[in-house]
């Protein structure tokens, strides 16, 4: 197999072997991220309900909106938050697109599948969970992942990826 591409960093994950316990946080960490009001819209502007003259209004009112949905979730966040108990803590020390790779290997077995939630530094900041099969010499690759939480970390590994490439031109 090739290795595939990655950049250095030092994000934070937790991770236990798969249980089937583990897919009811999964969809329960997505489902507290979706946008029901801007998925409304969008139908309601395809629709043709929605004009060019209440366009400009109707996009304040889901951005209000929106901002309160932040707010309360990170306000419940604290109390409502019981996820898993996860047995591993370990250091993701190179990302890619479908790969990373973990400082300590001892706890992972080649081809067991895995559940892990990753803390990665985005904006508002939220650990999101993903099922990873450990390949070989602290490699992984990422089995699901929500779509979300895709953006984000090819976003995340693009930023990373221009750090690197800045401080190999000095």
């Amino acid at each position: 197999m090739d290795k595939p591409y990655l950049v250095k960093t030092h994000i934070k994950i937790m991770y236990s072997i798969y249980k089937t316990i583990f897919e009811k946080e999964f969809l329960n960490l997505s489902e507290a991220e979706v946008d029901s009001i801007g998925h409304w819209v969008k139908l309601k502007k395809a629709s043709g309900e929605i004009d060019n003259s209440l366009k400009v209004v109707v996009d304040m009112l889901v951005e209000l909106n929106r901002k309160i949905e932040r707010l309360e979730h990170s306000l419940n966040q604290n109390h409502d938050k019981k996820l898993e108990e996860l047995d591993f803590l370990d250091e993701v020390i190179f990302i890619g697109f479908e790969h990373f790779q973990l400082q300590e290997t001892t706890n992972l077995k080649v081809d067991n599948l895995y559940y892990g939630r990753i803390n990665l530094q985005t904006y508002p900041p939220r650990e999101f969970p993903v099922f990873f099969r450990f390949l070989e010499n602290g490699l992984c690759y990422i089995e699901r992942m929500h779509e979300r939480d895709e953006k984000d970390w090819a976003s995340y590994f693009r930023a990373k990826e221009r750090i690197m490439i800045r401080e190999g031109k000095k």
